[in-house]
C-alpha cells in the first residue's frame, strides 16, 4: 500500500513540475507580446496576467520538487 502512495506522490510531483515549467514558458511568451511591451513601457511593470503565470509557475514548481524529493 505504501508503494502506491509513493507512486502517486511521484506522479503528482512530476505533473506539477511540468505544469510549473509550462506556466513559466506561457508567462514569458506572453510578456514578449506587443500589448504587454506597450503596457510595460507605460506602467513600468508586467501585466497582472503575466505576473500570475510566473507566480503560479513558481508555486507549482516548488510543490512539485518537494513532492519528488520528499519520501
Amino acid at each position: 500500500m505504501a508503494n502506491d502512495s509513493n507512486t502517486i506522490k511521484l506522479a503528482l510531483g512530476l505533473a506539477l513540475l511540468v505544469a510549473g515549467g509550462f506556466l513559466f514558458w506561457w508567462g514569458h511568451s506572453e510578456s514578449q507580446s506587443l500589448a504587454n511591451q506597450l503596457s510595460r513601457a507605460i506602467a513600468g511593470t508586467h501585466s497582472d496576467r503575466v505576473m500570475w503565470k510566473y507566480i503560479g509557475g513558481a508555486v507549482c514548481s516548488v510543490v512539485g520538487v518537494v513532492l519528488l524529493v520528499r519520501k
